[in-house]
């Protein structure tokens, strides 16, 4: 009895006594038959013609070439493990499609409806990342010989407006007013004061080390990209709470110390994170519109607020881009300027000022106590 291999074209014979599929062409001994037979049994045909496929060296998984990818390539542990996130999702989808997860089986129209099933439906940015990934396994297999074809170009993502009430925002001035008003911990009243007056991101606060602040600036050495790499000047109003922090450490120590605590993504700031949503949240800073799970502010709010500030008080936009961090949208910018000068960053930075606070909480300005163990 003959019937044709989806995963070859070839027409292959099947024995009367096993079912097991013998090519005509490639099948060179019965231990490769035996063995597709046995994996029929316990995990269906499609993995048998994977195995099959494997064992001729027509193919490759994709899992196998993944991980290679992987070895071979020399990126941060967040990035590693977002492509692990990826991957998982694409062999579960070829999985619940009874699709043999090799590189082969991945044509053009297989991929387009990946995109369509799994990917339209997610955020713009998210779909993206997914794509992205995918590509470069792709690309890194095409330069390895392994594969002709590239199925993952010239898929569209379409573009969903966010409405207003969607988008992130600042802090209002009264937030403001009620986040460093209201009952924090030191730690994190200093950390929401650093942010507030110089636009640092929450990561590049928590990371910085001693070594990287000097008398007047903060020295962001690591960044996202190369626009985030910059002195940033210290605020008049923080002076003394960086002083306070430094005193009597050593150079590699972190300025918030009793924050920092590197994960395995190579976050600093991800406990920090959690425990500030859920003060803002007590103290009833908190926008979630209809139909979200998710809050329009968040602890960014505050580098949104200091942009906000400096931009009202007059600092031109590209002293402004160049403080926090920000491409500032054009080649002689990005590429040949310097950036502006000292002075003009510590006017930019000195010109954002807090709105007028009420008095703190006694019981918030003091450390917690520390049971005996």
């Amino acid at each position: 009895m003959f019937r044709n291999d989806p995963l070859t074209n070839y027409e292959v014979a099947v024995s009367d006594d096993e079912d097991v599929p013998y090519s005509a062409y490639d099948l060179k001994t019965d231990v490769i038959a035996d063995r597709a037979g046995r994996i029929e049994e316990t995990h269906g045909e499609a993995q048998a013609l994977a195995f099959v496929a494997i064992a001729r060296g027509e193919d490759d998984t994709i899992r196998s070439m993944f991980d290679q990818w992987q070895r071979e390539g020399h990126v941060q542990p967040k990035e590693r493990a977002n492509r692990e996130t990826v991957i998982k999702v694409f062999l579960a989808w070829l999985t619940a499609k009874k699709v043999v997860p090799t590189v082969r089986s991945v044509t053009r129209a297989l991929a387009g409806q990946f995109v369509s099933e799994e990917l339209i439906p997610r955020s713009r940015a998210t779909a993206a990342k997914y794509l992205s990934t995918l590509r470069g396994l792709w690309k890194w297999m095409e330069s390895k010989g392994v594969v002709k074809d590239f199925p993952w170009d010239r898929h569209p993502l379409p573009k969903r407006q966010l409405s207003r009430d969607e988008k992130k925002r600042a802090f209002t001035d009264e937030e403001v007013v009620k986040l460093l008003s209201g009952h924090a911990t030191p730690t994190m009243h200093d950390m929401m004061m650093v942010a507030a007056l110089s636009g640092m991101r929450l990561e590049e606060i928590a990371a910085l080390r001693i070594k990287d602040i000097s008398s007047r600036s903060f020295n962001i050495p690591r960044a996202k990209t190369l626009a985030g790499q910059r002195p940033v000047p210290i605020h008049s109003q923080i002076a003394a709470l960086v002083a306070r922090r430094s005193k009597g450490k050593g150079p590699d120590d972190r300025l918030f110390s009793d924050v920092s605590s590197e994960s395995k993504l190579g976050k600093h700031a991800v406990a920090f994170s959690k425990a500030f949503t859920n003060y803002r949240r007590s103290i009833g800073v908190d926008e979630v519109p209809d139909g979200s799970r998710v809050s329009v502010v968040d602890f960014h709010s505050w580098r949104r607020w200091f942009i906000t500030a400096a931009e009202r008080a007059g600092i031109a936009t590209a002293t402004i881009q160049a403080v926090v961090g920000h491409k500032r949208g054009s080649l002689a910018l990005d590429f040949y300027s310097e950036g502006p000068g000292f002075k003009l960053a510590t006017k930019c930075v000195e010109a954002v000022r807090l709105p007028r606070l009420t008095s703190r909480p006694k019981a918030a300005l003091k450390a917690p106590r520390r049971r005996a163990a």
